[in-house]
């Protein structure tokens, strides 16, 4: 095979395990129908509350940093537990107090409830090099996961490419599994 050769692989409906980490692909279930007067993206608020522009958050968790970023605006309705965030930029989560992820985003929404966190035009990136982009990314607390969808796209060590509509990663399983059709784009070495 000459060197730099590009390989393609395509899953519909099987499931495969790629050595992208540990990657699981398998079909897209039923999208069950929106309600009436229900459409994708995070909402305005109406109503009084309290909006902030160009704001600094950061989290911690036992006296540790865990994430910050930056946001162009911050609006929340009183009375309610939803923050909507605009211009999410410079966002960093640490583990063990080390930065190991780098984060922006269009917009987002929080629920300080639930803890659930949903980003959209999201941009992450690590130390390593690996980069991810999607149109949307959901963390839902009580399920510890991430639901990542719409134009998924996961680089790899600069060598791999995975593309797909759905992806869900559980954190302690550090394991990506991906819904529905995907691709996977390796470089195979030369001789």
């Amino acid at each position: 095979m000459p060197r730099g050769t590009l390989v393609a692989m395509i899953c519909l409906g099987v499931v495969c395990v790629v050595a992208l980490g540990a990657i699981i692909l398998r079909p897209a279930p039923p999208e069950p129908p929106a309600p009436p007067g229900s459409g994708p993206g995070v909402g305005p608020l109406e109503g009084p509350g309290i909006a902030v522009e160009m704001s600094r958050f950061v989290g911690r968790s036992g006296g540790q940093r865990r994430w910050e970023f930056d946001a162009d605006e911050v609006r929340l309705k009183e009375g309610e537990s939803r923050v909507v965030l605009e211009g999410i930029r410079d966002g960093t989560l640490y583990d063990k107090g080390e930065a190991w992820l780098w984060f922006r985003a269009a917009r987002g929404e929080a629920d300080t409830s639930t803890n659930d966190l949903r980003l959209e035009d999201v941009r992450f990136s690590s130390q390593k090099g690996d980069r991810l982009t999607a149109d949307t990314l959901t963390w839902s607390e009580k399920d510890q996961k991430v639901v990542i969808e719409g134009n998924v796209r996961v680089e790899r060590d600069h060598d791999s490419v995975l593309l797909c509509d759905r992806a869900e990663y559980h954190p302690g399983d550090n394991v990506l599994e991906t819904v529905g059709r995907t691709t996977v784009e390796l470089e195979i070495p030369g001789d």
